[in-house]
């Protein structure tokens, strides 16, 4: 085994022959400089891992290329190769380990595929994978996934909340934190470089409508079922001379209307009742029985306000609420919601806020929150926790009716009957 004391000089001297060849140094063993056909050189070190010995077989690891590292650089890289042999690790292994591991694109298929597919919701499985390929892949899909790094994580943060909103941003850290989380569960990571990343802030504001808004809503709909909503020209406009004079009202559909007064009477979310089957509609004691709502198996008691709302409609086909294909549910509500809406004179409302509605009339009129959290189907008491605060209003306005009988007997006003309404 040729050695010689490495020097600038005497590896820029170095020539190729018809096979690559070592030669080492002979100041620290082991290390040398590989010469290949072509004239490339590289830095390599061999070792024996851990104790060493005849019975170990030997490893080689390349340090990198004379024209990246230096003589000195590439030595004292050797050394400590070397050393951290001795205590039992074999960085040429690591690197074999290192290199077999996935993308974190190859990772991400996997967990959709093996895990979210196979045990999430398909419209779970839908957002994951949008985040995936669309967010995550195009920024770090090429990287080694045991090697991302916080700083890589915040910087992808950073720049969704830029490009698509905060609120996107933060979901898609939901999703990136699971993928790694399923790999520490199948023991082929070891950490979550989503974790340390700070969230950033949202403003959830809850709408809850007011009994007028309500009351405005229902006479919306009234109207949109018989005579129809007239519509909303603007006779100034040079094009409303096009639009037809007669018939200008929107008729809303009955199983529209029926939708939404469910909404606001069951507290449901709007994808629980649009894939409503008849056969778990239970009218004789009043129950639902959603066997895969957003927090899983669910059954919803009714009102017999909404018993009389679901008595009412025809049944067509296998879903309560069917879409223009019988076959089908229905989609959505969006166009019936928006006229009601305008009618109603109601602005910035939410299909969703009727859910939140009807949460909040039940916290004002006293019903524990562990009650509503169990007949809105929360599985985690912290999110009914937002409906908290609404059941200060019984007291504000108790202390509203006292705070007015001191104030009318303070100023002399009604004196008597202020202070006998007070007590």
């Amino acid at each position: 085994m040729a050695a010689m004391k490495l020097t600038k000089t005497a590896v820029d001297g170095l020539k190729p022959r018809e096979k690559p060849w070592i030669i080492y140094d002979s100041e620290v063993k082991g290390f040398g400089v590989r010469v290949g056909r072509s004239g490339g050189k590289a830095w390599i070190v061999e070792y024996r891992p851990g104790a060493g010995g005849r019975g170990v077989s030997t490893k080689r690891l390349k340090l990198g290329h004379t024209t990246v590292l230096t003589i000195d650089e590439a030595r004292k890289a050797a050394r400590k190769v070397l050393a951290m042999a001795r205590l039992g690790e074999d960085l040429a292994d690591q690197r074999e380990r290192d290199r077999a591991m996935p993308t974190v694109e190859e990772f991400a298929k996997e967990f959709l595929e093996k895990h979210v597919k196979a045990k999430r919701k398909a419209s779970t499985l839908l957002t994951y994978t949008d985040h995936v390929n669309r967010l995550i892949n195009p920024a770090i899909g090429g990287a080694k996934v045991h090697l991302v790094t916080v700083a890589m994580v915040s910087d992808l943060h950073l720049a969704v909340g830029r490009l698509n909103g905060k609120g996107i941003a933060n979901r898609m850290l939901i999703t990136l934190s699971s993928v790694f989380g399923w790999g520490i569960k199948q023991r082929r990571l070891t950490s979550n470089p989503v974790q340390p990343i700070e969230r950033f802030p949202e403003s959830f504001q809850e709408r809850f409508l007011s009994e007028d808004e309500i009351a405005a809503i229902g006479e919306a709909l009234i109207e949109g079922e018989t005579i129809g909503i007239a519509w909303d020209i603007d006779e100034s406009r040079p094009t409303s001379k096009h639009v037809q004079k007669k018939d200008r009202r929107t008729i809303i559909d009955p199983d529209a209307a029926a939708a939404i007064r469910l909404l606001l009477l069951t507290g449901c979310r709007k994808g629980e009742l649009f894939g409503l089957r008849w056969d778990q509609v239970d009218l004789e004691r009043g129950l639902l029985f959603l066997p895969d709502s957003k927090t899983g198996k669910k059954t919803v008691v009714l009102s017999s306000h909404a018993l009389m709302v679901l008595a009412d409609m025809p049944v067509v086909g296998e879903f309560v609420f069917p879409g223009r294909d019988p076959s089908k549910p229905r989609k959505d509500l969006r166009r019936p919601w928006v006229t009601v809406l305008r009618r109603s004179g109601i602005k910035h409302a939410r299909l969703h806020d009727l859910r939140h509605t009807n949460a909040s009339i039940g916290v004002g009129m006293g019903i524990g929150l562990p009650i509503i959290g169990k007949l809105l189907g929360h599985v985690s008491p912290t999110t009914t926790q937002r409906y908290a605060h609404i059941a200060d209003d019984p007291a504000r306005r108790a202390t509203e009716a006292i705070g007015l009988n001191v104030f009318q007997a303070l100023s002399g006003k009604s004196k008597e009957d202020g202070i006998r309404k007070a007590a």
